[in-house]
């Protein structure tokens, strides 16, 4: 659906859900709407999904859907690519793995696995897809309350009926700078979860520090590889791999006994286990993924070293655009494709650490990292940030 298609309907809604964002009968029209342009599985209140409020160095919309499985949770995961990296994107870069599925496709991956990981398109709300693309013309991606109608659509195509949701907050974030303003997008998007019928759970984090020190798409498959193999070498991944744990954790103790799962599924499979089976049943292997990270760790890469003493803070908001505009040159690219992978960052040094003028502070991979600026990437501060991973509140509509 191209955008000349959005639907008058969708577009009278867009108008007003934007001049009165706190309408929340309006923003669950809307949700309606775009999840009805496409084709919608029935809500199974047993099925659950932790969504995200897109930015930056999180992997919960890769962790977490292997955790709930872990608990027994059917997962039906409709997504977006992401910038620069988002769950779907990061996954459709493995060869093999399919992202485009019919409705018979998911049903058989969900019966396979238990867990299907799809993007949203002429299948599942190309109306959403279609509005987004205004709301970029227009500058509206970070009205929440559009975000809360465009992610509550996925849920209700998808048919998950417990809409969980890590709301990032930080100022590039799109559901508040500030915990207050994402108190009170959490409040919008829970309300009008219950008007759709759908349990939500929010779950605010820190996104003003960076999760864990790998940002891009082959960076995000190159951690996950790290976390499903129980490699403890990174602390600062660890401790990310840990939140995402407690997110699920969390999801788990909200919802209602009537949509836990009937039977203690695989409390003792592994991360591994699961992303293999899930692997499997869209089209792509664990061997594959492996080739995958490989293939991402022998790319080219320079170090950038540190230009004085104190901590280190990363400009996250400067790293997605660079990493965003060498996605869309028009250099070498040794991973062509739906999501192309033609640069990656890491980030060396925790911003708690003290570091020393000439230490390494940032590994640019890949031969389009040329064409970025490290120098607007971080700065040297005098004064530590904030530890990350840090839970900053939970909101629910039970």
């Amino acid at each position: 659906m191209q955008q000349r298609e959005l639907p008058l309907a969708v577009e009278r809604l867009y108008r007003h859900v934007t001049s009165h964002p706190s309408d929340t009968s309006a923003i669950a029209e809307l949700a309606i709407h775009l999840a009805e342009s496409g084709s919608n599985r029935p809500i199974d209140h047993s099925c659950a999904d932790v969504a995200s409020t897109g930015g930056p160095s999180s992997l919960t919309t890769l962790l977490c859907p292997l955790g709930l499985r872990a608990l027994g949770f059917t997962v039906a995961k409709l997504g977006v690519p992401g910038r620069p990296a988002g769950g779907i994107d990061v996954l459709g870069t493995i060869r093999g793995y399919r992202t485009k599925l019919t409705p018979p496709e998911v049903d058989r991956a969900i019966a396979k696995s238990g867990y299907a990981h799809f993007a949203a398109g002429s299948h599942w709300a190309p109306a959403d897809a279609a509005l987004f693309a205004l709301r970029q013309k227009e500058g509206t991606q970070a009205v929440p309350a559009l975000a809360a109608a465009s992610l509550l659509s996925k849920k209700l195509a998808a048919g998950v009926g417990i809409a969980a949701l890590e709301a990032r907050v930080a100022p590039h974030g799109n559901f508040g700078a500030t915990v207050g303003e994402a108190k009170h997008s959490a409040e919008t998007y829970c309300a009008v979860a219950k008007l759709l019928g759908l349990q939500a759970i929010v779950i605010m984090t820190d996104a003003a520090t960076p999760y864990q020190p790998n940002i891009g798409r082959g960076e995000a498959l190159s951690a996950l590889d790290d976390v499903i193999s129980a490699n403890q070498g990174d602390p600062w991944l660890h401790e990310h791999a840990q939140m995402c744990r407690r997110i699920v954790d969390i999801v788990a103790a909200r919802v209602g006994t009537s949509a836990r799962p009937a039977t203690p599924a695989h409390p003792a499979t592994s991360y591994f286990a699961l992303l293999a089976a899930h692997l499997e049943a869209q089209g792509a292997s664990i061997g594959a993924f492996r080739n995958r990270v490989a293939a991402v760790k022998s790319q080219p890469s320079f170090v950038v070293r540190a230009a004085g003493s104190g901590f280190v803070r990363y400009d996250l908001a400067a790293i997605r655009s660079a990493l965003s505009k060498a996605g869309n040159s028009t250099g070498t690219n040794p991973f062509p494709g739906r999501y192309p992978d033609p640069a990656g960052v890491r980030l060396l040094q925790p911003p708690w650490r003290r570091v020393q003028e000439g230490e390494p502070v940032l590994r640019l991979r890949g031969l389009e990292a040329s064409l970025i600026n490290a120098a607007q990437l971080y700065e040297m501060s005098a004064e530590a940030s904030r530890r990350s991973n840090t839970i900053l509140g939970i909101m629910a509509n039970d």
